[in-house]
């Protein structure tokens, strides 16, 4: 009786842990530190050293863009205690501050750019808030506004959010400037109002298409522009809130956040669960108490949102758990006390991704590097458990085509105990480019059930993978 085999022409569909590895789609799988790319599930692009030298008051605690009236661009990043911005010219980065910051490790920075005024507003929740001009040093913003813990810019308005007035918080309150005017908060049409009717603090202000959306910890609003009242706030949701200030990115003028038990999209006109697939898993592990250190990052070019979470015992995000929006997939990668990130466009309009640590340096993401600064990347990509006949069954497992290329050698495992222990299968040596005829490994596994694990670790090396073939006898041939 010839071999049956089960036909996997991509793993494209990303990560299900919501049902049993047996019923799942054959296209979803387990990936680590792998992306989908143009047909093929590959290795992750590397990072690489963005600027030579760390931010003193170490870890990063944000960056912000500021893109003038004059084309200029600059990206900036704060520390605990110091600003900076990066000079595209020497690859370094600038001290811009002249009086430090006061906060803490705890304490994340909000920024907004505020056209009208070509300057961009720094705020930490703890000290005055401070401009830049895109010259010089940061200033104090004048006109005295009251201390944010968050801000945002609705033309002609900078909104601040939870706030501290004459040393009294009061995290239910936003404030606006006179128009056109961030350095004039007593009259004229400058204002304020309450967010009240749900008790929770405003955790983020962010502007949404020609909204600001206010995410407080247990509900979220939208504030628009009104002829007798300036600025007014509705509340549209209830019951779902934001973890942190930093865990929201915008792709294509929709929202994409972290909540409390879920991962949402938010375009103004609702709000859309899309965590389905990974949630469970991702809840399951992370640390509540340290929530308010998760973060979101638009990955532009690969059309993904990368959330960053910390886990269980850790200080640090140490995963990010990437949504493709495009394709409604999702990937996980490793990373190392990572605390900030953002995508930036240079004057040399090429879009970047910029991610920061805990000792104060800054990464770039590099399609050209396939290593992490000189840190070999761990990946590999788990397939679901196939089966085949009916589920009580035994097969005879005897052969695996694969199609792959790269700079490396591919190791194939396999595990019949739904991934708790591992069997080396076989390695291959791949070509530099796709083969015509695929690679062939021989087994031989008695089970009901199998799955395989495609990886490499290897410095430096790199490997798509396209499609892969099990082949299996049915039962009446199993033991034959």
């Amino acid at each position: 009786m010839p071999l049956l085999r089960i036909p996997v022409l991509l793993p494209s569909m990303g990560m299900d842990y919501s049902r049993p590895a047996t019923l799942i789609d054959n296209a979803n799988c387990f990936p680590q530190n792998m992306s989908f790319s143009r047909g093929d599930i590959t290795k992750r692009a590397g990072r690489s050293l963005f600027g030579d030298t760390a931010i003193s008051g170490a870890p990063v605690m944000g960056y912000g863009t500021f893109y003038m009236g004059s084309g200029a661009r600059h990206i900036l990043r704060v520390s605990t205690n110091n600003l900076e911005k990066y000079n595209e010219l020497t690859n370094v980065w600038d001290d811009i501050a002249v009086t430090p910051f006061s906060g803490d490790a705890d304490d994340y920075f909000a920024f907004a750019t505020v056209a009208e005024s070509d300057l961009i507003a720094i705020s930490n929740g703890v000290d005055n808030i401070r401009k830049w001009t895109g010259s010089g040093n940061q200033q104090l913003l004048g006109g005295t506004p009251p201390i944010c813990k968050t801000m945002c810019y609705l033309s002609p308005y900078l909104i601040l959010g939870n706030l501290i007035e004459s040393g009294t918080p009061n995290p239910w309150k936003v404030a606006w400037c006179d128009t056109a005017n961030p350095e004039i908060w007593t009259g004229g049409n400058s204002g304020s109002e309450l967010l009240s009717d749900e008790s929770s603090e405003i955790v983020r202000l962010k502007k949404l298409n020609e909204y600001a959306a206010a995410y407080k910890k247990d509900s979220l609003w939208l504030g628009r522009l009104d002829v007798s009242d300036v600025i007014s706030f509705d509340c549209v949701k209830t019951g779902i809130g934001i973890v942190s200030k930093n865990a929201v990115a915008e792709a294509e003028a929709v929202h994409y956040f972290m909540g409390y038990n879920d991962f949402y999209s938010w375009d103004s006109s609702g709000i859309t669960p899309i965590g389905k697939g990974v949630r469970d898993e991702v809840f399951s592990t992370i640390d509540k108490t340290q929530l308010h250190k998760c973060f979101a990052v638009h990955a532009k070019d690969t059309t993904e949102i990368w959330f960053a979470v910390v886990t269980t015992g850790q200080t640090y995000p140490t995963q990010i758990w990437k949504y493709n929006y495009r394709y409604g997939i999702w990937y996980f990668d490793t990373i190392a006390n990572i605390t900030a990130g953002i995508e930036f466009e240079g004057n040399a309009f090429a879009e970047r991704t910029i991610l920061g640590d805990s000792s104060g340096y800054s990464y770039r993401v590099d399609p050209t590097a396939h290593n992490d600064n000189g840190v070999a990347i761990s990946s590999y990509v788990i397939t679901k458990d196939f089966v085949a006949d009916k589920f009580e069954y035994e097969k005879r497992w005897l052969q695996i085509d694969l199609w792959a290329y790269g700079s490396a050698t591919l190791y194939v495992d396999y595990s019949i105990d739904r991934g708790t222990t591992w069997t080396s299968l076989s390695s291959a040596t791949l070509e530099a480019s796709m083969p015509i005829f695929p690679i062939t490994l021989w087994f031989d596994v008695v089970s009901s059930h199998i799955r395989f694990r495609f990886r490499n670790a290897g410095d430096g090396e790199y490997f798509y993978l396209r499609k892969f073939f099990p082949y299996y006898l049915g039962r009446e041939e199993a033991f034959k």
